[in-house]
């Protein structure tokens, strides 16, 4: 038989009860004499109570004590969940990150893995134990602990499914799988049985929390099946995988993201040179850009960066230094943006599609500020204050 991997989110464990009821799922498939690892988050809200807790300290806490400090959230789910399945008569041990062999770079907050040496999971699980792992946290090679970023554990999933040749990742959420919206802002949104990696690295690059988009890639690379699940007793879920290509172009979600901040700086040179010097310290800082344009002016013109709501205080410290070396004239941040992104295979080049999105728009009265399409996906960055109401109305017109 082929290793189990099983990942639970933090809602599936925020309470004894739930974790009790997780080690009875586990205990039924090595009953059946499955090999299994389970990967597990922090209890219910543990990672953002225990950010709040160091924001109150310090708004920007140092990272490499930020990494300490929530890698102890995982601690505790993985020791509470072996006690669980022990105590049910199944032989079960816990690692960290780092006892599982989990090798990342020195990013604090937002680390890449960069080898799995697992050889104590191996060594426990050709001793027929239940082998839980702390998700979302790894080890540097300069011995320091680090974390993959919010979601990781996800990616933690994924790593160690390919690592341990996998053909299946069952991710246990607290959604019954992917929807064509977010059933906690419309809970009569449709079910979606089965979805591409392509089209699911788009929702999940774009604001749905459903699956972190890292491990959609390790996925995707490696072929390797992801199912969407709950414990709340259905057996509806949604499949990731490599779908047939059918020529149908219509869209299949919708997602949205409030918390985008934009920074523009005016006046800088409109060069090459400019532009690649600015966008290179931002990755070197690991602020991905969600979107970037500049005007069409000759000499000078303005750039407009848009990042994450959480970079904003690092992307504007990086972006006034440029300002100030390419003697632009003012820098301005906007944080009363959202976007919306409508996905499916095919409907970026569809005139049809783009042009019902801006009658929907326009019926409504909202304003675009500005709209980027691609083959899988249309994205509308638009009021923040608006955002709900459009989403509502491009449900109904697409029949979502």
């Amino acid at each position: 038989m082929g290793i189990l991997i099983k990942k639970f989110g933090g809602k599936c464990l925020e309470t004894p009860q739930k974790i009790k009821k997780v080690a009875r799922l586990i205990a039924d498939d090595k009953r059946r004499g499955e090999d299994i690892v389970v990967i597990v988050s922090a209890m219910g809200d543990t990672t953002s109570k225990l950010i709040s807790m160091a924001n109150k300290i310090d708004p920007e806490p140092n990272k490499r004590e930020l990494d300490m400090l929530l890698t102890s959230g995982e601690r505790i789910s993985m020791s509470l969940l072996s006690i669980a399945i022990n105590s049910l008569g199944y032989e079960a041990i816990s690692f960290t990150g780092s006892q599982s062999g989990i090798i990342t770079d020195t990013k604090h907050t937002k680390a890449k893995i960069l080898n799995i040496r697992p050889y104590r999971v191996k060594q426990e699980l050709e001793a027929g134990k239940i082998v839980i792992i702390a998700g979302f946290q790894g080890v540097s090679e300069s011995k320091e602990v680090t974390t993959l970023g919010r979601g990781g554990s996800d990616i933690t999933a994924l790593a160690l499914a390919l690592i341990l040749g996998a053909k299946n990742c069952d991710l246990y959420k607290d959604v019954d799988g992917v929807h064509s919206v977010d059933p906690k802002i419309l809970p009569n949104s449709k079910l979606i049985p089965a979805i591409s990696y392509k089209e699911m690295l788009e929702l999940s690059s774009l604001g749905a929390k459903v699956v972190h988009q890292r491990a959609v890639e390790i996925a995707e690379k490696s072929n390797i099946t992801v199912n969407i699940k709950s414990l709340n007793g259905k057996k509806s879920k949604t499949v990731i995988k490599n779908l047939d290509s059918i020529e149908i172009t219509e869209v299949r979600a919708v997602t949205f993201d409030k918390k985008i901040a934009s920074v523009t700086l005016f006046d800088v040179p409109r060069t090459p040179h400019c532009f690649s010097q600015i966008v290179a310290e931002l990755a070197k800082e690991g602020i991905p850009v969600k979107f970037f344009f500049h005007g069409t002016r000759k000499r000078l013109c303005d750039l407009s960066f848009i990042v994450d709501s959480a970079d904003l205080f690092l992307a504007r410290k990086l972006l006034k230094s440029a300002l100030m070396r390419f003697n632009g004239k003012k820098l301005e941040e906007r944080t009363d943006l959202g976007q919306i992104s409508l996905i499916g295979t095919g409907i970026g080049s569809s005139g049809k599609i783009l042009a019902k999105v801006f009658e929907t728009f326009s019926k409504i009265g909202v304003h675009i500020e500005s709209i980027t399409t691609s083959e899988m996906r249309i994205t509308c960055l638009l009021e923040k204050a608006s955002v709900d109401k459009a989403v509502k109305a491009l449900v109904k017109r697409f029949n979502l």
